[in-house]
């Protein structure tokens, strides 16, 4: 598995550039009897490639090839575009999100069994890390759901365990909705504020308004709960003796299934509207939530995983994912990789028992 993984880190893959990975990757699969097809759409390039046993429905990897970028090239001990061995570790960009994970089916795939319990699926977007404008994974997803592709199981590679391999799974994710809300005020001399309208009084009305709400009262399992945060506040003239003339806000939901978006977009304006002085406010929705449901592909999940005695926790935890679009195509999906704690970090690192512990589980959903 390691010749997969160093040749898979060495492609240079900064969100949306694919740099012949997917091409090497889909070349791998041909050897292996899969059938490929680009699912692409304008610049962006999706492989969907399967391998059928039968009328075995199928069992889908999903994930992506690009990476964030290097970020500061010299805190790096080596290229980071070459795996680098330093004790245990392996370091490279990509190496726990998500080209480990990626290494650790294809040599599950290579390793199968010749009557598997599935047919293999496996999807790969050249843009999830960056703005895919609905051209990634969101309509690799709407061409198969169209064609009605029999996809029972979806596995998300995205890196999920924490401290082992396994020890954390996601069945649900939260949504995201952020606003940027300037309140409109008048400027004038801090001595005189009766010939003022300060609007940093009246944007900390409306942020202790919203911190009393009881965002976190979430219904849905395994979901989470609601969080509001405030992102950034700007405000002031650079002068002790003005009252400024605007204060602007930022403020993000990670939402759960059960918050209603319209109910919340129309409680926040209302209390805007409340405050009697112009505003104007920008909604930003970038990820709606989702719920899997605990079914057949968890069941046999947590046994195998029990089995090799490691405890498992299901999580909401974490930024949105692809598995937001992959859920359209089957409850039945569950999120598992490497231990995220070094993602997009400079020198992010795996190491070559993590990886073969996760390719042991990967094959066993797929071969048991």
């Amino acid at each position: 598995m390691l010749d997969i993984f160093e040749t898979l880190v060495a492609f240079d893959t900064t969100t949306p550039d694919q740099s012949g990975c997917l091409d090497w990757i889909a070349n791998f699969l041909i050897d292996l009897d899969f059938d490929i097809e680009w699912l692409n759409a304008g610049t962006i390039r999706n492989l969907y490639a399967t391998k059928r046993f039968g009328s075995q429905p199928i069992c889908l990897f999903a994930g992506h090839t690009d990476t964030v970028s290097v970020g500061q090239s010299d805190h790096w001990f080596h290229n980071p575009h070459e795996m680098h061995r330093r004790d245990d570790k392996l370091i490279a960009r990509g190496a726990v999100d998500m080209k480990g994970a990626i290494a650790a089916i294809l040599e599950a795939y290579r390793t199968a069994v010749k009557s598997p319990a599935c047919s293999f699926g496996i999807l790969l977007t050249a843009n999830e890390e960056g703005y895919a404008n609905g051209l990634g994974t969101e309509h690799a997803v709407s061409v198969l759901k169209k064609r009605h592709e029999p996809i029972d199981w979806v596995i998300n590679g995205e890196p999920t365990s924490q401290t082992q391999i396994g020890d954390c799974i996601k069945l649900a994710r939260r949504g995201s909705l952020s606003a940027e809300i300037t309140i409109h005020g008048k400027q004038g001399h801090v001595a005189y504020p009766e010939l003022a309208i300060n609007p940093n009084r009246h944007m900390l009305d409306f942020l202790t308004h919203c911190s009393q709400m009881p965002w976190g009262q979430s219904q849905a399992s395994d979901s989470g709960k609601t969080s509001l945060q405030v992102v950034s506040l700007t405000s002031g003239t650079g002068f002790d003796n003005v009252i400024p003339a605007q204060a602007t806000c930022l403020l993000n939901w990670r939402y759960t299934v059960d918050l209603n978006v319209s109910e919340l977009t129309a409680w926040v304006e209302a209390q805007l509207n409340g405050l009697n002085i112009p505003y104007a406010i920008d909604w930003r929705h970038s990820a709606k939530p989702y719920q899997a449901l605990p079914g057949p592909l968890l069941k046999k999940l947590t046994q195998i995983l029990a089995d090799k005695n490691i405890p498992s926790v299901i999580s909401s935890s974490g930024g949105t994912s692809d598995a937001r679009y992959l859920i359209d195509l089957t409850d039945n999906l569950v999120e598992l990789g490497l231990i995220h704690q070094t993602a997009h970090q400079v020198n992010e690192y795996t190491t070559l028992e993590y990886l073969t512990t996760l390719s042991e589980i990967y094959s066993a959903i797929l071969n048991q």
